[in-house]
């Protein structure tokens, strides 16, 4: 009799881990997407974007509590030949989505930043079969690229989770449990063979959860930004950096007095180069020797809240 309860409870055991709903739509998850655009003979100009989702606290929405999603955008402007004018790095983007798991459903819902925040948009539903369609169809996807392929089991976190194929699935096309598309966390950009330009396709690069990471595409994680997206300090204090493009200085300038803010730069790869206290409403900051490029500055003030920006030295 014992050994049949103790069998009973350690199957009950099993069954329940088994049984946990797999959820990374919490606070410090961070997504990194890549979306490159098709080019055709005769464009002048194709985009590329590097993409950053950080989960950075709730809000209530409707007597709802959502996550707060900093999506923050590099977007780098493509010349090609005849045309040799209007490329480059453009300005860091910032908007704010909200998100939130049903784990009774096993749904997620979102909200645009509209100041209205309706209608709910349902952009996962992890309870889809083999034929099924997905809730969300990219504007750039063709017709039948949001139906199911596929569905496996995986362990993903340690986790037994489903992962959904989608067509071209072998280009990078899936939808993971708890996690989201490989083709962008709350839109979806598939990627397919096309013969035509202006097409955007979209890859993860990069999930990260906790101490967890998972790499589809085993290269570099960008990591153009700090991964954590806290507060938004811009809303605070508008700040200018000119000029931008420099030679030899920029300054930046703040609407508000700083008392003890640190100016952080780092290069591509995330090294730091230069570090600087400001206590006032200007700094100047002085090339030195540092190599023509495109540097990111981390302006942190005293509550501990940050912005990023970009300069590009000349």
């Amino acid at each position: 009799m014992k050994k049949a309860n103790l069998l009973t409870i350690v199957v009950l055991i099993t069954g329940a881990c088994f049984s946990q709903s797999a959820n990374y739509f919490v606070d410090g998850s961070v997504w990194t997407y890549n979306t490159t655009e098709s080019y055709e003979p005769g464009m002048c100009t194709t985009q590329s974007t590097l993409e950053k989702d950080s989960i950075q606290g709730d809000t209530l929405i409707n007597s709802l509590i959502y996550k707060k999603v900093f999506v923050t955008c590099q977007v780098t402007i493509l010349l090609h030949p005849p045309c040799w004018f209007g490329g480059g790095v453009q300005p860091l983007t910032i908007t704010e989505k909200y998100i939130r798991f049903d784990s009774l459903s096993s749904q997620v819902y979102m909200v645009n930043d509209t100041g209205t925040f309706i209608p709910e948009l349902l952009i996962y539903d992890f309870n889809l079969a083999t034929g099924d369609t997905i809730p969300i169809m990219g504007n750039f996807a063709s017709a039948g690229s949001n139906i199911i392929d596929s569905v496996i089991t995986i362990l993903f976190f340690g986790l037994p989770v489903h992962k959904f194929y989608l067509p071209n699935y072998s280009l990078g096309n899936f939808i993971i449990e708890g996690m989201g598309g490989s083709n962008g966390l709350t839109y979806f950009n598939p990627n397919d063979v096309v013969i035509s330009g202006g097409i955007f396709m979209t890859n993860l690069q990069c999930f990260k959860s906790g101490d967890s990471l998972y790499n589809p595409s085993n290269s570099t994680c960008s990591q153009f930004l700090p991964v954590k997206v806290s507060e938004i300090f811009d809303q605070e204090h508008s700040i200018n950096i000119w000029p931008n493009p420099f030679t030899s200085r920029t300054t930046i300038d703040f609407s508000n007095e700083q008392s003890n803010t640190t100016i952080k730069i780092t290069d591509v790869i995330g090294k730091e180069v230069k570090s600087l206290k400001i206590s006032g409403r200007q700094l100047t900051i002085e090339r030195n020797d540092l190599p023509v490029g495109i540097y990111f500055v981390q302006i942190t003030n005293e509550k501990k809240r940050y912005v990023n920006r970009i300069i590009i030295i000349e």
